[in-house]
């Protein structure tokens, strides 16, 4: 058995978080995102698998969530009429 997997059988609260996320999983998969959050997490996994991310590239990812939550982003279509496509 995996190390993350007896830590969770051995932890409840462990086990609490893991079933909250994977319900939330769940119904962004359900949802009309769902084809582009499996791609992503397939991407992650792949990566995660291979190499462990370094401080400085989990830094520039918590830096990309703040600035999206501060809507400092560009849609899709922003970008195509930028772009003039």
């Amino acid at each position: 058995m995996e190390p993350a997997q007896e830590e969770i059988q051995s932890n409840p609260q462990a086990a609490s978080v893991l079933e909250d996320l994977l319900a939330k999983v769940k119904t962004v998969v359900q949802s009309q995102h769902g084809e582009l959050f499996a791609r992503i997490v397939e991407e992650f996994y792949e990566q995660v698998t291979e190499e462990h991310f370094s401080p400085e590239d989990l830094a520039e990812i918590e830096e990309g969530f703040a600035q999206i939550r501060r809507g400092e982003y560009v849609t899709l279509e922003e970008l195509e009429k930028k772009l003039g496509l």
